[in-house]
C-alpha cells in the first residue's frame, strides 16, 4: 500500500514539474509579457529606458535558464512575486481570494452531492421506463455542456426570465446561489 501510495505521488509530482515546465515554456515564447503589455502603452508616457528598467526588476531581462531556476524555487518556497496588474504581492492576492473560494467549492460539492442523490433516488423509484432513461441520462448531459455557457444560460433563465435571483446588487446569500449551481451541475455528473 505504501509503495503504490509512494507511486502516485511520484506520478503526481511528475505531471506538476512537467506541466509548470510547458507552462513557463509556453509563456516565454509567446510574443510580448505582461510588463510589455501594461507599461507600453503611450498613455503611460514610459521611456524605453524606464521600461528596460522595470523588466529588470522582475528580472524579464535575464536568460530563459534562470528565469526558470529563479521560478522554480520561488514557487517552491512561496514567492509568487508581485502582481503587475495589482502591484501587490500574489501570495497577500491568493490569501485574500481563498476563503471565498473554498466557500464557494464547499456549497458546489454539497449541492452537487445532493443533486446526485435525489436524481439517483428519484431514477430508481420512477415506474415508468422511458422516464427512468431519461433521468439516468442527465449526468451525461450535465458533464457534457461547458461550464461558463451553464453559467450563462442560469443568469438568463433565472435572473432576466423568472427574475429570482437578482444581478444587480444582490444579497451575500442570493450571489452565490448561481455560481454554486454551475460548479454543482457538472460536478453531480460522474
Amino acid at each position: 500500500m505504501a509503495r503504490y501510495l509512494l507511486g502516485r505521488v511520484g506520478q503526481a509530482l511528475a505531471v506538476l514539474a512537467l506541466t509548470f515546465t510547458a507552462a513557463f515554456l509556453l509563456l516565454q515564447v509567446l510574443p510580448g509579457d505582461a510588463i510589455m503589455i501594461k507599461f507600453m502603452s503611450p498613455d503611460m508616457g514610459l521611456s524605453a529606458d524606464q521600461i528596460a528598467e522595470i523588466r529588470a526588476s522582475y528580472g524579464a531581462d535575464r536568460p530563459l535558464w534562470e528565469r526558470y531556476f529563479t521560478t522554480v524555487g520561488n514557487f517552491l518556497t512561496g514567492n509568487f512575486g508581485i502582481s503587475i496588474q495589482a502591484g501587490v504581492p500574489v501570495s497577500q492576492q491568493l490569501a485574500t481570494n481563498l476563503p471565498p473560494t473554498l466557500l464557494l467549492a464547499s456549497l458546489a460539492f454539497a449541492a452537487a452531492l445532493l443533486l446526485t442523490i435525489i436524481l439517483a433516488a428519484v431514477s430508481n423509484m420512477v415506474g415508468m421506463e422511458w422516464l427512468r432513461a431519461a433521468l439516468q441520462s442527465l449526468p451525461s448531459l450535465f458533464i457534457s455542456v461547458p461550464v461558463f455557457w451553464l453559467g450563462i444560460m442560469l443568469i438568463q433563465i433565472f435572473s432576466f426570465q423568472l427574475g429570482l435571483v437578482s444581478v444587480i446588487s444582490p444579497g451575500p446569500v442570493e450571489k452565490l446561489v448561481l455560481p454554486v449551481l454551475t460548479l454543482a451541475i457538472p460536478i453531480s455528473a460522474p
